[in-house]
């Protein structure tokens, strides 16, 4: 839900939007104002005074029309000024921890109405925006490129650590070595980096134009991610849920539920009365035939049926091979190119 009301939020307030550009003006000017997004039938009741405008908006007359003390009404799309100048009168009775005349006024009517509305502090230079019981103070596009950059230095942390888990797997999965500590471990960084992307493309929202590098950068770490974690799963999970609902529940931990391993390999479907965390696991071998190109899922899903595991992979001979079903030749030399470089572990740094 609050995800949502962000994106809304962004949606009309980003760097580079008409809004945006006229808040900007009025900060520098180091005037205040009250803004709702709204139809003036909606609030009929609740306003009173000012005069009624109807011209199309720019940042030009909506920092002009700022001067004035009352507060300004704006079509929710941002593409007219209805008024003016005007009176807010919402009930009173609403519970607001707001100390400032205008804050107050924008709370309660954010939460009588439902409609998004803006204010900006005079004294403080601060810009806040209510939607609902929701709120959010907006950050300057310097503090804000600031947090984003240290984000994607958490991120980058958080990938660079699952790729050597990852490459170690690798070598635990050919000796048949793998424990389910190993896989918690590796889940558990995963859901890190997960909610640390979710940080970044809200940043991403929040920066609209100016957060060009960040995307750029955002997008070339996560590549390959979201399917080496769905591969991973389906390599170990003993559980009933397809591998994307549990991405999904993975998504939804919070810190105390990410620090407790009995949570995470209840996740993945194990009885932890009957799994001890030094218990070994055999991979299916989604993750080592995902690096196959040109393997389709059907044919990885026939390979897997034919061997049973990883390490029945590990042990076919081309010829049992080339009997999978509508397994090329080609492809089934593939699969054993690609068993051999497990096998040599001076090759597993470049899979």
């Amino acid at each position: 839900m609050e995800d949502e009301v962000l994106k809304q939020i962004f949606g009309i307030i980003a760097p580079g939007k008409p809004l945006r550009n006229a808040i900007d003006r009025i900060q520098e000017a180091s005037l205040g104002a009250l803004i709702i997004l709204c139809e003036p039938k909606e609030i009929n009741d609740l306003m009173e005074g000012g005069f009624s405008l109807f011209t199309d908006f720019t940042p030009q007359k909506l920092y002009e029309l700022a001067k004035m003390d009352g507060a300004v009404l704006v079509s929710r799309d941002v593409k007219k000024i209805y008024g003016a100048n005007l009176q807010l009168q919402p009930d009173h009775t609403l519970f607001t921890d707001e100390s400032g005349t205008r804050h107050r006024t924008a709370h309660r009517m954010a939460m009588q109405t439902g409609n998004i509305v803006i204010t900006i502090s005079e004294r403080r230079n601060k810009v806040t925006i209510y939607k609902d019981k929701f709120k959010y103070s907006l950050d300057s596009i310097g503090d804000l490129l600031i947090k984003a950059s240290l984000a994607i230095m958490s991120l980058e942390k958080y990938s660079s650590i699952i790729n050597k888990y990852l490459i170690s797997m690798n070598h635990l999965e050919y000796e048949n070595l793998v424990t389910l500590e190993d896989v918690v471990r590796v889940i558990r960084f995963f859901i890190l980096l997960f909610n640390m992307e979710n940080k970044i493309n809200q940043y991403i929202l929040e920066l609209g134009t100016e957060s060009k590098t960040i995307q750029l950068q955002h997008t070339e770490i996560m590549l390959g991610h979201k399917n080496n974690f769905l591969n991973l799963i389906k390599d170990y999970s003993n559980s009933k849920d397809k591998p994307e609902k549990i991405f999904e529940k993975v998504l939804k931990l919070d810190k105390p539920e990410l620090t407790n391993d009995e949570y995470i390999v209840q996740l993945l479907g194990y009885n932890t009365k009957e799994w001890m965390l030094e218990d070994t696991l055999s991979a299916k071998g989604y993750r080592l035939l995902s690096n196959i190109m040109n393997l389709t899922k059907k044919d990885t899903e026939n390979i897997i049926e034919k061997f049973g595991n990883i390490r029945g992979i590990f042990a076919a001979s081309i010829t049992e091979l080339e009997e999978v079903k509508n397994l090329s030749k080609n492809k089934a030399y593939k699969v054993a190119r690609i068993c051999e470089k497990y096998k040599n572990k001076k090759e597993l740094e470049i899979l």
